[in-house]
C-alpha cells in the first residue's frame, strides 16, 4: 500500500513540476521581450532626439540666413547714409568758414540734403520692393509646387479614367 501511494504522489507531483517549469520558461520569455521592447523604445527616443536636433538646426540656419540678408541690406544702406551725412557736414563746415559764400553754401547744402533725402527715400523704396519681390517669389514657388502636385493628381486621374475606359470597352 505504501508503494502505491508513493507512486501516486510522484505521478501527481510530476505534472505540477512541469507546469512550474513551463511557467518559469514563459516568465523568462516575457522578461526578454520586455527588455527588447525597452531597448527598442530607447533607440526610437534617440532617433527622435536626433531628428528634433536636426529640425531645430535647420530652423536656426533659416532664421540666421534671413537675418543675414536683412542685415547686409541694412548695412549697405547705413554705409551709404553715413557717406552722404559726412558729405553734408563737410559742406556745412566750409560754408561757415567763408562768410561771403554763406548763401551759396546754404543753398547747396539744402539741395544736397534734399537730394540725400530723395536718395534715402529711393533706397527705402528699393528695399521695400526687394522684400515684396522676395515674398512674391516665395508665393510663386509655393503655387508652382501646388500646381505640380495638382498636375500629378490630374495625370493619375486621367490614367485611372483611361484604364476604366479600356476595361469597359473590353467588356
Amino acid at each position: 500500500m505504501l508503494g502505491r501511494s508513493y507512486l501516486t504522489i510522484r505521478l501527481c507531483a510530476k505534472p505540477g513540476r512541469r507546469r512550474l517549469e513551463s511557467e518559469m520558461h514563459f516568465m523568462a520569455l516575457a522578461d526578454r521581450e520586455v527588455d527588447r521592447l525597452h531597448q527598442e523604445i530607447a533607440q526610437l527616443d534617440n532617433k527622435l532626439g536626433a531628428l528634433t536636433e536636426k529640425k531645430n538646426a535647420r530652423e536656426n540656419n533659416t532664421q540666421k540666413l534671413e537675418e543675414l540678408k536683412s542685415q547686409q541690406t541694412l548695412d549697405a544702406w547705413l554705409e551709404e547714409s553715413a557717406h552722404k551725412d559726412e558729405d553734408i557736414m563737410a559742406i556745412i563746415k566750409y560754408a561757415q568758414q567763408d562768410e561771403s559764400k554763406i548763401q551759396i553754401g546754404l543753398d547747396e547744402t539744402a539741395k544736397n540734403f534734399r537730394q540725400a533725402h530723395l536718395e534715402r527715400q529711393k533706397l527705402i523704396r528699393q528695399w521695400e520692393n526687394t522684400i515684396e519681390q522676395m515674398k512674391k517669389r516665395d508665393l510663386e514657388m509655393q503655387q508652382c509646387s501646388m500646381l505640380e502636385s495638382l498636375r500629378g493628381t490630374v495625370d493619375r486621374a486621367t490614367t485611372d479614367v483611361e484604364s476604366m475606359k479600356s476595361q469597359l470597352a473590353s467588356m
